[in-house]
């Protein structure tokens, strides 16, 4: 009886835990899509808390004209979870943090590519140019 009530209580014990889960799905939103139509990033199926995608930025984005386009991580395409951050190219992001700023190449017409990647554990972030000024 009492092997099967120290069971019992192991097992609620350990049921009590709850595991920290992985994040749902990822996106970013911000002035690039009018802050509307979350572009989701892909999960790395080796490490299920990495997320990465390639976006490209245009001049034309820059809806409030301040040569940057901002934008936020979200989770599961809802507010109620976002990152946002105030260092670029990488940095920690921070719940219902400030937009990321990312500076444009003012001097380029044509599509900036980023390859970003963000981890929803540590809530690190990064931005790396991929494609930059192409054209006469």
């Amino acid at each position: 009886m009492k092997k099967n009530l120290l069971f019992l209580m192991l097992m609620a014990f350990l049921f009590s835990f709850e595991s920290k889960s992985q994040c749902g799905y990822v996106s970013l939103i911000g002035e690039f899509n009018g802050w509307a139509d979350d572009h989701y990033m892909t999960q790395d199926p080796m490490d299920p808390t990495d997320y990465s995608t390639i976006i490209s930025f245009t001049a034309a984005m820059d809806t409030d004209g301040n040569d940057t386009i901002e934008v936020k991580f979200r989770e599961n395409g809802d507010w109620a979870v976002n990152w946002g951050g105030d260092t670029f190219p990488s940095g920690t992001a921070v719940e219902n943090g400030s937009n990321i700023l990312v500076p444009l190449d003012t001097g380029n017409v044509f599509t900036t590519d980023f390859l970003v990647t963000f981890n929803c554990e540590t809530l690190e972030y990064n931005f790396e140019a991929i494609c930059g000024s192409i054209g006469p």
